[in-house]
């Protein structure tokens, strides 16, 4: 009985021991953690000097936006102007195409029916033929 009682001890004692090597490790882990924060910390003081000079460049950029933005309405407005008339000028083809379309109609009918007047003028030529 003793002889388990000792095995199970060390048993015990080596799981102790991987929980000990374990929490050294993750204290090492820790440590290393803070470390780094210190260093990111430093970057994060770097880093707002720099928002800072960015920040301002920002500033410039928004004030030539607005000017670009009204050279750009205006453009915009002449764009709508322009757009008008294309619109008046597309309608106006649009009208003489419907016009066109209309005579091509009248020209196909009279063909048909000077094809037709041909037709009848070969027979009676062919009647003639015959007497």
């Amino acid at each position: 009985e003793s002889a388990t009682a000792a095995v199970n001890a060390a048993g015990a004692a080596e799981v102790s021991a991987i929980q000990a090597a374990s929490s050294a490790a993750s204290a090492e882990s820790s440590a290393g953690t803070a470390t780094t924060k210190a260093g990111e910390a430093s970057a994060s003081a770097a880093s707002a000097d720099t928002a800072r000079t960015a920040a301002a460049a920002s500033a410039a950029a928004a004030k030539t936006s607005e000017a670009n933005a009204d050279v750009s309405r205006t453009a915009a407005g002449d764009s709508a102007a322009a757009a008008a008339a294309s619109a008046t000028a597309a309608q106006t083809s649009a009208a003489r195409a419907g016009a066109s379309e209309t005579a091509a109609k009248t020209s196909e009918t009279q063909a048909a029916s000077s094809a037709g007047d041909a037709g009848a003028s070969a027979t009676a030529a062919a009647a003639s033929e015959k007497a």
